[in-house]
């Protein structure tokens, strides 16, 4: 008789459908590669689609489709209709207890524990007699004497004619969670979809639910252990979450389960993340809906479904009459010589016009770099990034957020003075604005989030220092702008203790001869390590 196979959706192995032996309520095989868990249902229902027949779990025979049971055992069809008809089921368990029967026909009648091994065959579902004989023993045994019958009948029955069934076994039981750091059976493990990494359902249920009610971007649900997928390799994470919403879906187990609004809301979430990888995607700048643009929009200008009020698709600012038939380019020039609140502002509606953008969902932010570094773009997006650079925050094991910023992000500059950032400015000819006329005097008005319990949107607060009405960190988050917007690169005005600190950031390697030479220095980053176009 040819074999049956299956595919795991996890790892892809075609695996050989063996005779099943569990209660159907508790039905679930297990990857020979990966052993990652199945509902035993989805296997058997894929066969009978795929094959045009009917699989019998009992003996594996592949059944014409106009049997209600078995032709070989007798067995009744799972998962054909809903529920045999009495008379066939009574025919179909007693072929069972039939086959059962002669499994012991070999045994010694006047063996006393004949009778106790049948009834845990009846109980457990057992097909040899000789996995009730290792049952028992097992259970004589210290190491799983208390261990629950039900978890030790479902390893005897994985273990199958093994020899050395106790090693197995106890191997079977010895599966630490790396969250909670206690071990489980092989069954009450579940391995993530992108990794070799296992958790129990318990850790499992929790750190997804945790994600979802935390708000947290889409790419916190890898895994919590290894951090896999790349949270920017987007191909990776569209077949991990696909994977996940299957898990997470068939993750209904007796005392441990996800609610059904727990469900909707990663499947809303997942909608969201695809959604806004649309190209055509667009935030409306006066509410937090989105929408998706049709290719055959013309002009500049769309209005929002939820709030009808319109929004520039290119620059993504709030729409106005004078923006109308000229370039974003020409609308801006506009706003500084005729908008008269925007005068009023002077550098500090420069910061805001150039404030921050988010690298995933393309949402602009009226708001100044010099707050926080690490910002939070707004639900559904909730993707966390350096406002300075744009670089990603990833969580890696042991070291917490991390983001590699190039050596022109405000991260790093905000720590020169002045004067320097000035001068490099003044050396390739660029303007900027100096101190204001008049005494400085009041707090900067520049808008910046902060993080007080919640992530608000709040001025500045800070007194005024002279620069351009501004305070000393808005200031030079205003010079760096326009070094970072003119493509400049500041080791043109780095001594040599911050030439050799970025040298050791980027891991390039200084000799000796050249260790005090800041002019060789800066030759050997700018050719090493160019920075980004």
């Amino acid at each position: 008789m040819d074999c049956v196979n299956w595919e795991c959706k996890i790892c892809t192995f075609n695996n050989e459908f063996v005779a099943f032996c569990l209660p159907v309520s508790e039905g679930r095989i297990f990857c020979k590669v990966c052993e990652s868990c199945h509902g035993l249902k989805e296997i058997v229902t894929d066969v009978n689609q795929r094959t045009g027949q009917y699989l019998c779990i009992r003996c594996t025979l592949l059944n014409p489709r106009s049997r209600h049971y078995c032709s070989a055992c007798g067995s009744w069809l799972l998962f054909v209709s809903e529920s045999p008809p009495e008379s066939e089921q009574l025919q179909s368990e007693l072929s069972f207890l039939s086959l059962t029967s002669r499994s012991l026909s070999d045994v010694d009648e006047d063996n006393e524990n004949n009778e106790e091994m049948i009834d845990l065959m009846l109980r457990f579902s057992f097909t040899k007699l000789e996995h009730s004989a290792n049952f028992i023993k097992l259970r004589e045994q210290p190491e799983f004497r208390n261990f629950d019958p039900n978890d030790l009948a479902e390893a005897v029955r994985s273990c199958g004619d093994q020899l050395d069934y106790v090693d197995f076994v106890s191997a079977y039981f010895k599966n630490e969670c790396p969250i909670c750091f206690d071990s489980f059976p092989r069954h009450k493990v579940l391995q993530m979809a992108s990794c070799q990494c296992k958790l129990c359902f318990s850790c499992f249920r929790n750190f997804v639910t945790a994600s979802l009610d935390n708000n947290d971007h889409v790419s916190h649900l890898q895994c919590p252990i290894c951090n896999t997928p790349d949270s920017e390799n987007e191909a990776e994470l569209e077949n991990y979450f696909e994977y996940l919403l299957i898990q997470v879906k068939s993750f209904q187990h007796a005392e441990i389960r996800f609610e059904a609004d727990k469900i909707n809301m990663l499947e809303q979430r997942l909608r969201d993340w695809n959604l806004m990888r649309d190209p055509n995607f667009r935030w409306c700048s006066h509410c937090p809906n989105g929408v998706v643009l049709s290719e055959q929009m013309r002009g500049l200008k769309f209005q929002c479904n939820q709030c009808s009020k319109y929004t520039c698709k290119q620059c993504r600012k709030q729409w106005r009459e004078q923006h109308e038939k000229i370039s974003c380019e020409q609308f801006q020039q506009w706003l500084v010589e005729n908008d008269p609140d925007y005068q009023a502002k002077g550098v500090a509606a420069f910061l805001e016009n150039n404030g921050i953008e988010c690298p995933k969902c393309k949402f602009k932010y009226a708001l100044a770099k010099g707050g926080c570094m690490h910002f939070t773009c707004r639900p559904p997006c909730r993707a966390e990034f350096c406002s300075g650079c744009g670089g990603f925050f990833k969580r890696l094991h042991g070291r917490g957020l991390v983001c590699e910023h190039p050596r022109d992000c405000l991260f790093y500059l905000r720590d020169f003075t002045v004067r320097s950032l000035q001068k490099l400015l003044s050396d390739h000819g660029v303007q900027y604005e100096t101190a204001a006329e008049g005494a400085a005097s009041g707090t900067c008005d520049v808008m910046e989030q902060k993080e007080s319990g919640n992530l608000v949107d709040e001025a500045c607060g800070r007194p005024v220092e002279g620069h351009a009405k501004l305070c000393g960190k808005h200031y030079k988050e205003y010079l760096v702008s326009l070094i970072n917007k003119n493509r400049l690169d500041p080791v043109e005005v780095m001594d040599v203790e911050q030439l050799k600190e970025t040298c050791r950031r980027h891991k390039i390697e200084v000799q000796n001869s050249i260790s005090t030479d800041s002019t060789a220095l800066r030759a050997l980053i700018v050719r090493q390590v160019p920075l980004r176009s």
